[in-house]
């Protein structure tokens, strides 16, 4: 089975996420983490983190979604917040992989599809920090 794994972010120390919002937000509340992937070859995703040394607040999680546009104006989701699926937590230190999550049938159709990574959960004080974030396909 063909796989393949999609770089999101590869800091050289850990990245600090300020003060993470609970509200669903892009990670870091930026876009320049966001990738295209032709996911024609593939049927399952999942996401795969380190979260460093300063965990985020209790319940947070990161998420996956992907836009077949590009824009996310069509979000998406590979999971949800809900935290099954693929989903990670990040309220411990560690390393984790989330289960394999089904890509949709229209994201394969598509061929090319835009993904980016959400937060979800935080409480807009604690710092949480990270260091590799992959997208696992296969």
């Amino acid at each position: 089975m063909a796989q393949c794994n999609v770089e999101i972010m590869s800091p050289a120390v850990e990245a600090i996420w300020a003060s993470q919002p609970l509200l669903d937000t892009e990670l870091f509340g930026v876009t320049v983490h966001r990738v295209w992937q032709d996911v024609t070859n593939f049927t399952e995703v999942r996401l795969c983190g380190n979260v460093g040394t300063v965990a985020a607040f209790a319940g947070a999680t990161l998420y996956a979604e992907y836009s077949i546009l590009g824009t996310f104006a069509d979000n998406v989701l590979i999971d949800s917040a809900l935290g099954t699926g693929c989903a990670i937590p990040i309220n411990v230190s560690g390393n984790f992989a989330s289960a394999w999550a089904v890509l949709d049938p229209l994201a394969i159709a598509a061929g090319d599809v835009a993904v980016r990574v959400m937060g979800v959960g935080g409480n807009g004080a604690v710092d949480p920090t990270f260091g590799n974030i992959t997208l696992e396909f296969r």
